[in-house]
């Protein structure tokens, strides 16, 4: 495979009731730049929705390509037709870190402003509308306090 990833992600769910694995399903690559590493967290609502965290396609500006993070989710069982971005663009590297599941089916995004070294988190509430971003948290080497 030229040391590339492949060109799709798949996800699989247990069910402990069953103790059994269910099918294979796509996650697609609509989000996915093929410059993307595959960088993917996976979160499942309690409505069965799921939430894909990762690293975007990166964005050339003025001859620099610039790393992105984005989400796409997966409602009803019908994906977003493409990427959103989490952190805003510019000519800054973001690096995607993963998402956690919070309270009440918030999803807790959280990156790298690489360019600047400072770690910030971002929510997509419920009714998915994205919170504005922390105030990001300097990165000062071993040690580096949480958001």
């Amino acid at each position: 495979m030229n040391g590339r990833p492949p060109k799709n992600a798949f996800y699989n769910s247990f069910n402990i009731s069953t103790d059994a694995w269910g099918s294979s399903a796509s996650l697609g690559t609509t989000y996915l730049g093929s410059s993307a590493a595959w960088q993917i967290d996976i979160v499942r609502r309690s409505t069965d929705d799921l939430v894909v965290g990762c690293r975007g396609a990166n964005e050339t500006i003025k001859g620099t390509a610039y790393h992105r993070t984005v989400y796409t989710k997966r409602v009803s069982g019908t994906w977003d037709a493409g990427p959103t971005d989490v952190a805003g663009g510019g000519a800054v590297h973001y690096v995607f870190l993963g998402t956690v599941l919070g309270v009440s089916d918030s999803v807790h995004i959280f990156y790298l402003n690489f360019t600047n070294s400072l770690l910030i988190q971002r929510t997509l509430i419920s009714s998915n509308t994205q919170q504005s971003a922390s105030t990001g948290v300097a990165m000062s080497g071993a040690g580096t306090s949480g958001l």
